[in-house]
C-alpha cells in the first residue's frame, strides 16, 4: 500500500504532466487565433462582428452569428468573431485549471450549444478581441453596446446594427458616432435614423425551425399565443376574453423549443402588440399557420417587414391614449380585442390565405442566401456610399 507521501508525490507528478499537456493545447489555441488575425492583415478589409453575448440563445446573438457566417462565406480569411472581452481573462491558477478542464463560466467566449449545433460551420471562424482591431478594420456591434470612441479614434470603421427598438437602443444611438445598419426597413427610417435600403441587412429565422414549420390548418385549436413583451393590459384582456369566448390564451414565456413547436402547431392566433423589430416568436408562429394580430406600432407599419392584412392591425391608440387605461368588459380595448379574436378564430380558414405573403417572406425570401447577398453587396458596393452616422453624433 502506498504511503501518504508516495501518493502525494504521484498526484503532484500527474498534475505537472497534465499542466504541461493542457497548457500546450491552450497556447496552441491562442497561437491559431493570433496567427489567423495576423495573416489576414494583407487580405481584403477585415470584418469583426462583436457577438460577446452569444452564450444567450436569443434572437439578437443569433442574428450576429448569422451575420458572421454571411461575411465568412465570401471573406473566409478576413472574418472574425469577437465572443469574449479583452479583460475577461485573469490567468490565475484557479481560472487556468477551470479553462483547461472546459469550464468557461468565468469567460464570455462560449457560444450557446444550440448555436454550435445549428451553425456548426461557424465553429471554424477565428475568434478575436477588440484589441486586435487596427485602422481600416470594420467592427459591427449591436445597438445594445455603446459606440467605442477609442476604436473610432484608432481608425476603425464601426457600424451599429440596430436589432430592436428599446430604451437602451435609443440611448446608444442618440450618443453614437458609429455608422448605422438596420435589420429591417422600419428601423432604418425611425429612431431619428435615415439610412439607405442597402444598409438593411436582414437576419433570418433559424433554418431548422423553418424546415420543420408546418402551416397546416388541420392541427389547429382555438389557442391564442401572447408574446410576453406585450403590455400587461393586453395580456390581461386577452386572457379575460378567452375565458368569455372559450379559447385558450397562453403567455409565451419559459418554453423549450420543442414545447414551442407544439404550441405553434396548435395556435390559430398569435398576438404581439408593438413590434420592436422582426420579433421571432410571432414570425415562427405565423410560419406554422398562426394569424398575427398586432397594433399599428413600430415595425408592423412597414409592409416590407410585415405584410399583414390591415384589418388585423389594431389602432395603437387603444393602449396609448388616456382612455385606454380603462379595462374590462365595458372598455373599448376589451370590445375591440374581443371582436378581432372572435373574427380570426371563427374565420380562421379564410384568413389563413391572407398570411401567405408573410409566410413566403420569412420562410423563403429572407434566408441565409439573401443575407449573404445583402452583405456582399453592402461590403463591396454600397458601404461608403450609403453610410450615415447617428444623428446624435457630434465631432470636433
Amino acid at each position: 500500500m502506498l504511503s501518504l507521501k508516495s501518493t502525494t508525490a504521484l498526484m503532484v507528478t500527474a498534475l505537472a504532466v497534465w499542466w504541461l499537456v493542457s497548457s500546450q493545447e491552450l497556447l496552441q489555441r491562442l497561437r491559431v487565433t493570433s496567427s489567423a488575425v495576423t495573416t489576414a492583415e494583407n487580405s481584403p478589409q477585415r470584418v469583426f462582428v462583436d457577438g460577446s453575448n452569444m452564450y444567450n440563445p436569443s434572437g439578437g446573438p443569433e442574428a450576429l452569428l448569422q451575420l458572421s457566417r454571411a461575411f465568412h462565406s465570401f471573406l473566409p480569411q478576413s472574418t472574425f468573431m469577437i465572443v469574449y472581452k479583452d479583460n475577461s481573462i485573469n490567468w490565475d491558477v484557479v481560472k487556468f485549471f477551470k479553462y483547461i478542464m472546459g469550464d468557461k463560466s468565468h469567460l464570455t467566449e462560449s457560444k450557446h450549444p444550440q448555436f454550435k449545433a445549428e451553425y456548426h460551420d461557424t465553429n471554424s471562424i477565428p475568434l478575436a478581441r477588440r484589441s486586435d482591431l487596427k485602422a481600416g478594420d470594420i467592427l459591427i456591434i449591436p445597438e445594445i453596446f455603446l459606440c467605442p470612441d477609442d476604436l473610432l479614434a484608432r481608425g476603425v470603421e464601426v457600424y451599429m446594427w440596430i436589432l430592436g427598438a428599446n430604451e437602451k437602443a435609443l440611448a446608444s444611438i442618440s450618443r453614437s458616432c458609429c455608422e448605422i445598419l438596420s435589420h429591417n426597413y422600419w428601423l432604418s427610417q425611425h429612431l431619428g435614423v435615415n439610412i439607405s435600403a442597402t444598409s438593411v441587412l436582414r437576419p433570418y429565422i433559424t433554418p431548422s425551425l423553418v424546415a420543420h414549420a408546418q402551416a397546416s390548418v388541420n392541427t389547429k385549436e382555438d389557442v391564442v399565443l401572447i408574446d410576453n413583451d406585450s403590455p400587461a393590459r393586453i395580456i390581461h384582456e386577452v386572457k379575460s376574453i378567452c375565458h368569455e369566448i372559450s379559447c385558450t390564451a397562453i403567455l409565451v414565456k419559459g418554453f423549450t423549443r420543442k414545447e414551442l413547436s407544439v404550441l405553434y402547431k396548435r395556435a390559430k392566433v398569435v398576438i404581439d402588440w408593438c413590434m420592436r423589430g422582426n420579433e421571432r416568436m410571432p414570425i415562427e408562429a405565423v410560419l406554422n399557420g398562426a394569424l398575427l394580430l398586432s397594433s399599428d406600432c413600430e415595425s408592423i407599419q412597414d409592409k416590407r417587414d410585415f405584410p399583414v392584412p390591415e384589418r388585423n392591425i389594431m389602432p395603437a391608440s387603444l393602449t396609448n391614449s388616456d382612455a385606454a387605461a380603462e379595462t374590462g368588459a365595458g372598455s373599448t380595448l376589451h370590445s375591440s380585442l374581443k371582436t378581432a379574436l372572435e373574427r380570426l378564430i371563427k374565420n380562421y380558414h379564410s384568413e389563413f390565405a391572407s398570411y401567405e405573403p408573410m409566410r413566403v417572406l420569412h420562410g423563403k425570401n429572407i434566408s441565409a442566401h439573401s443575407l449573404e447577398k445583402q452583405t456582399y453587396d453592402w461590403y463591396y458596393t454600397h458601404r461608403h456610399a450609403s453610410a450615415a452616422p447617428s444623428p446624435g453624433c457630434t465631432t470636433n
